[in-house]
């Protein structure tokens, strides 16, 4: 691109000096916005740069990417049930959502690889906070083992069963 005819002499030499320094880049500076063309390097700080609601360094490349690519949908259901959802997906947890009371909703989450270690609690619970409602209330439960399923469901039961329970007494 040239400078206007109107352009003085520093802004010439300035406008030549950032087109060599532009084109020294190695790579095209579109590839840097576009989840498929970024390199793998720079995935981290694309991610951040679209505010990608779930990141682990852990994930695989294609999930890195993919998550990426989906960021502007999933943003746009935080706040919903499909956002928390997206969330504990995007964590790779197995888990059951059941609603108790309008602002309260109930997640059970089993772990397939034994029990959850106490330092990935708190990454789980900033998980919910961020995808759920700012005025949402949630219960977690967390549940070892693959046999989790028969474990949920007596634990549902027994929250919807409770509140009736209560006042027959």
């Amino acid at each position: 691109m040239r400078p206007p005819p109107q352009a003085g002499l520093l802004e010439r030499r300035l406008d030549a000096l950032a087109a060599a320094r532009l084109a020294a880049i190695p790579m095209h500076v579109d590839a840097m916005w576009d989840a498929a063309r970024c390199p793998q390097e720079w995935l981290s700080i694309l991610a951040a740069g679209m505010d990608v609601p779930w990141w682990s360094t852990a994930w695989s490349v294609p999930e890195q990417r993919h998550a990426i690519g989906t960021a502007f949908a999933s943003l746009a259901r935080l706040g919903t049930r499909e956002g928390v959802e997206d969330g504990l997906r995007a964590w790779g947890a197995q888990y059951r959502y059941s609603r108790v009371r309008a602002r309260h909703f109930l997640v059970e989450v089993s772990t397939s690889g034994g029990a959850l270690p106490a330092s990935e609690l708190p990454k789980l619970r900033k998980t919910l906070d961020s995808a759920k409602r700012a005025t949402a209330h949630y219960t977690l439960g967390v549940l070892p083992g693959a046999d989790a399923r028969l474990q949920v469901g007596v634990v549902a039961a027994a929250i919807r069963v409770s509140p009736l329970l209560a006042s027959a007494a």
